[in-house]
């Protein structure tokens, strides 16, 4: 009887242990289950927000343009002077841009933190930026110059449109950086996204909205792209705008006030 109750024990143990074990198992592939969907979840709502943030942007800046349009169009005057429609259009997707960014920030409870910090001021930074533009145009321009692939074919020096530049190209500067290395980019960092895929994919977004640029083609999206990895990698080193956005904006003044020879994409 009491070799018989041993037995019985002995397989009632072996049962338990083998649910156990079977638990710890489902368990087991539960939870990795849930570490696997995890990501696919989160990077979902990176892009959703990413794609809501766009969207709200081109909306805003309809709605904003209603009352200037119709204001030209009332008017008896010609058309309005095309550098006065650049700046409105540039100012208006900045304002559009930074509310469809804080409307996004908002809606998902995300500190304002990190976009506030990526807007904070560094002088260091600024100066940086723009030396290194100049430095890499000035570097760009002479080896073209001594291969004999540009010439200077004359100097001119226009006070008053350099400084319409420079406010203009200011305004598509804080504009763009903003939108890709300020939203973008930073949305991707705080989705858990790897920080060499979203500074790729945030580079080739970038490369994409010049894709009306004249001249854009393969060559075009490969030159954009690679300047925005250059642009995003001081960001995430940095978590600041201002070195981009200074090596954004002197590079494109430079571009435009120093054109002695055509490249394929501004």
């Amino acid at each position: 009887t009491r070799v018989r109750s041993s037995a019985a024990s002995d397989v009632y143990k072996r049962q338990e242990l083998r649910e156990d074990v079977s638990n710890k198992r489902s368990l087991y592939r539960y939870m990795e289950n849930i570490e696997n969907d995890f990501p696919i979840k989160r990077f979902g709502k990176v892009a959703i927000d990413i794609i809501a943030f766009a969207a709200l942007a081109v909306i805003l800046v309809t709605i904003m343009s209603i009352p200037f349009s119709v204001l030209f169009l009332k008017t008896d005057k010609e058309s309005p002077d095309s550098m006065f429609v650049f700046m409105l259009s540039e100012t208006l997707m900045l304002i559009g841009v930074f509310l469809s960014a804080w409307i996004v920030w908002h809606f998902r409870g995300l500190s304002l933190a990190g976009l506030g910090r990526s807007l904070a001021m560094r002088r260091k930074d600024l100066l940086s930026g723009a030396l290194l533009a100049i430095v890499l145009y000035a570097v760009g321009f002479g080896i073209s110059l001594l291969a004999g692939a540009v010439e200077i074919t004359g100097v001119t020096f226009n006070p008053s449109s350099l400084l319409i530049s420079f406010v203009f190209f200011l305004l598509v500067a804080v504009t763009e950086e903003l939108a890709l290395r300020g939203f973008v980019l930073e949305r991707m960092l705080q989705g858990g996204i790897n920080k060499f895929w979203a500074l790729f994919f945030s580079s080739v977004l970038f490369s994409l909205i010049h894709i009306g640029n004249p001249n854009f083609n393969f060559l075009s999206f490969i030159n954009i792209l690679l300047a925005g990895v250059l642009l995003g990698s001081s960001y995430i080193y940095t978590r600041n705008l201002c070195f981009p956005i200074a090596l954004h904006w002197f590079w494109t003044v430079s571009y435009t006030h120093l054109r002695a020879h055509e490249t394929e994409a501004d």
